[in-house]
């Protein structure tokens, strides 16, 4: 098996424009990941990708390299060195962008791959997620098992990708329950900040919807989603997470987490070692992916399925296979989701 050298790079706006072919690396077989404090334990894309990179390691001959960092005091000279011990390049978070950008622009022989993020970076191959998708089958339940007619959406508003989850949700309420869904769009149910939250803060939001009449809350948080579940706990109430299937990554809060938007980060991340290691890894603009259900990138869990009455059950499978066949296409947008049909 050929060695390679992976660095994932999950950033934003590095720039570019022709594609590139990659051959399979020959010599250096480092993979150097960049990463936020406690990778392994922030229950988020960071833990997601290191996962996806072990697994890799072990199919096809790559070395780790993870040093784990604060984003917002990031040294470009030590970007740089870490760089140059790696041909293909990666990392999480859209605080990394100053840097990455000129690190993208500077060492213009590295390749990176990004994830959540579009680049018309020539070097830079450029994953999204159809995050809409599962969100609307949140929606879809939520809206179902919901006794108040209010489900609450805790989220933040600093990415695209945010306004997916938003949109989905609305369009997957619209089909179970309309009232619910004007709740969400009117504002009333809905708490999207522009800054990262404290695990307090998350608390603090969680119980002020729970308080205000909300039963179910989506959230769409990483490691400070916590402060959600334990209101939840606390309220008796329930909740959606997103990530991985948190009722059973935090089984002390099994009972309130209802079920699970899944976005397979490592799986992405080990497709786009497998495609370097196989001689098939595309950059470049014409090579952009937007993977979705049908690409098992994004998917629904129940924590507990034995809990949800058949007929949800099914109805959830129904639209799964819907969403699969392009039978009906689940917008993107809040504008698009308040036309949406289903």
């Amino acid at each position: 098996m050929k060695r390679i050298a992976l660095f994932l790079l999950l950033s934003t706006n590095l720039l570019g424009y022709n594609d590139i072919y990659m051959e399979p690396f020959n010599n250096n077989n480092q993979v150097s990941f960049l990463a936020g404090n406690d990778i392994i334990t922030d229950n988020g894309r960071n833990e997601s990708t290191y996962n996806g990179l072990i697994r890799a390691s072990k199919e096809f001959d790559i070395k780790i390299n993870v040093k784990e960092n604060n984003p917002n005091e990031i040294d470009y000279k030590e970007l740089e060195k870490l760089y140059n011990d790696s041909i293909l390049v990666m990392t999480v978070g859209p605080n990394m962008k100053k840097s990455l950008d000129r690190a993208s622009l500077d060492l213009s022989d590295k390749y990176f791959t990004l994830i959540d993020g579009k680049s018309d970076n020539q070097n830079v191959k450029s994953i999204e997620f159809k995050d809409e998708e599962g969100a609307f089958l949140v929606g879809l339940v939520a809206g179902r098992l919901t006794k108040t007619n209010s489900v609450g959406f805790i989220s933040l508003n600093n990415q695209e990708k945010e306004n997916k989850y938003l949109s989905g949700l609305v369009a997957g309420l619209k089909i179970s329950n309309p009232v619910a869904a004007e709740k969400i769009i009117n504002g009333q149910n809905t708490r999207m900040w522009q800054k990262e939250l404290s695990t307090d803060e998350a608390y603090n939001n969680a119980t002020e919807l729970y308080n205000r009449g909300c039963d179910i809350i989506f959230e769409t948080l990483d490691k400070e989603a916590e402060g959600v579940f334990k209101a939840a706990k606390d309220e008796k109430k329930y909740v959606f997470a997103t990530g991985v299937n948190m009722g059973k990554k935090l089984p002390e809060y099994s009972t309130q987490i209802l079920g699970s938007l899944i976005r397979n980060i490592d799986k992405v991340t080990y497709d786009a070692c497998k495609e370097l290691a196989t001689g098939t890894f595309k950059s470049g603009v014409s090579n952009m992916k937007t993977l979705g259900i049908k690409d098992l990138a994004i998917d629904f869990e129940f924590t507990n399925p034995k809990i949800i009455p058949a007929n949800i059950r099914n109805e959830v499978e129904g639209y799964r296979n819907k969403i699969m066949t392009e039978i009906i296409k689940i917008p993107k947008s809040i504008n698009e989701a308040r036309e949406f049909k289903g």
